[in-house]
């Protein structure tokens, strides 16, 4: 059993084929026991947040409970406009015209 970038043993090493056919290596998932997890938990999640790990899976008598993964944040600047082009309005329709419909927001209560 290797080490990859923490104490944790490294039991799998993903690859995969790159656009060239040539194998590409990818970070190591780890899998570690909740208890052996608690003393490291600091260098553990440090791993997966600097990508050195791509994925913990946490068990508790050799059966997988939970994995640990890092989070990709997503700026809000790339929601702004992101709809922008989905909607087409077929000429001659005016959207701001009166549907005729009663809303209660127009009724006196």
């Amino acid at each position: 059993m290797g080490t990859g970038g923490g104490d944790c043993p490294t039991l799998r090493w993903s690859t995969s084929n790159g656009p060239s056919g040539t194998a590409m290596r990818k970070a190591a998932e780890k899998v570690i026991a909740v208890s052996a997890f608690k003393p490291r938990s600091l260098a553990v999640i440090d791993d997966v947040a600097s990508r050195r790990t791509s994925r913990v899976v946490l068990t508790r008598r050799g059966k997988p409970v939970a994995a640990i993964v890092p989070v990709d944040p997503e700026p809000l600047e790339d929601l702004w406009g992101a709809m922008r082009g989905s909607v087409k309005v077929p000429s001659g329709v005016d959207v701001t015209e009166p549907i005729g419909e009663n809303w209660d927001a127009d009724r006196d209560i």
